[in-house]
């Protein structure tokens, strides 16, 4: 039975236990606030069901063995999906469209110390979508790059994105819904919420992860659909692309775990076909594909 969430506020699962969100208290006294060391997922619950639970846990996991975090901070898929169920019917959002995140921040303040892992918190909130189709959205290119593998992995969901941050908060100052990030070489690589492709001369073409993406399920998931479902019309090439490549595309979409596949309308001065016959035909494709793997 679902608790009466409080008003305006709503329930969070901190450290196994649910909440008022406005009652969840942390030290304040923390590598995850004082580093930002901490590794998230998020992902779309629809009406309980989640899209490949599994691979955001397995990510999940890989960003807290990075971080050395101690053993007790990873918790299997079979264990953190209880608690999601949990919260969510907590709020009442069973049979709802919902926003779940996971994040699993570094307690302790070790500073750069290297002496012993430190125990991690786990925070699970979980959030009330809109029913409403998802509109496509108007991109423009940004001057801030992704952050090269050397220097952090590219692959794992870091609590630390603030690149993502300045490049989304510049593209909403210039009236875009989103920014295209280049790599430091100047190839096309993501934009701050999604990863990105495209469609040209009967070719689907996507950054590969050698332009320092962060590769999201539902990136994999469509390549997998594409190899999988032997879609003959279709040819997936990955690589490192120049943004003209990208400008002479018929058309663009870009993915992610909760938003799914939404078409790209522009691109800086460059318009697209958001409903262009190939990119309809693959979304729904993809939106059985979808189904047949939600947990």
């Amino acid at each position: 039975m679902a608790l009466n969430p409080p008003t305006d506020s709503g329930y969070v699962m901190l450290n196994g236990k649910i909440l008022p969100r406005d009652g969840a208290r942390i030290s304040p006294e923390m590598n995850g606030i004082y580093h930002g060391t901490g590794a998230f997922e998020t992902m779309l619950s629809d009406r309980g069901a989640i899209f490949r639970f599994e691979d955001h846990v397995q990510r999940l996991q890989r960003g807290l063995q990075y971080l050395e975090l101690q053993s007790d901070a990873f918790q299997d898929a079979e264990y953190l999906r209880g608690d999601v169920e949990k919260l969510l019917d907590a709020n009442g959002l069973q049979e709802k469209r919902s926003r779940v995140r996971i994040q699993v921040s570094e307690a302790g303040d070790g500073g750069y110390s290297t002496q012993a892992p430190l125990p991690g918190i786990t925070l699970i909130t979980a959030d009330e979508l809109p029913d409403a189709a998802v509109n496509p959205v108007r991109l423009v290119t940004s001057p801030v790059r992704t952050i090269p593998s050397a220097s952090r992995p590219a692959e794992l969901k870091l609590s630390n994105m603030l690149h993502y941050r300045d490049a989304m908060r510049r593209a909403k100052r210039k009236g875009a819904d989103d920014a295209l990030l280049l790599s430091t070489g100047g190839r096309v690589a993501e934009t701050a919420i999604a990863n990105i492709f495209w469609f040209r001369k009967g070719i689907i073409r996507t950054p590969s992860p050698a332009c320092d993406i962060l590769p999201g399920i539902m990136r994999d998931a469509l390549k997998r659909m594409v190899k999988e479902s032997f879609v003959e019309q279709f040819e997936m090439e990955e690589g490192g692309f120049h943004p003209e490549d990208l400008h002479g595309a018929e058309c663009a979409w870009i993915t992610n775990s909760v938003r799914g596949i939404t078409p790209v309308s522009s691109l800086d001065e460059t318009n697209f076909e958001t409903e262009h016959p190939s990119f309809m035909y693959l979304k729904k494709k993809m939106s059985g594909y979808i189904k047949a793997g939600l947990e």
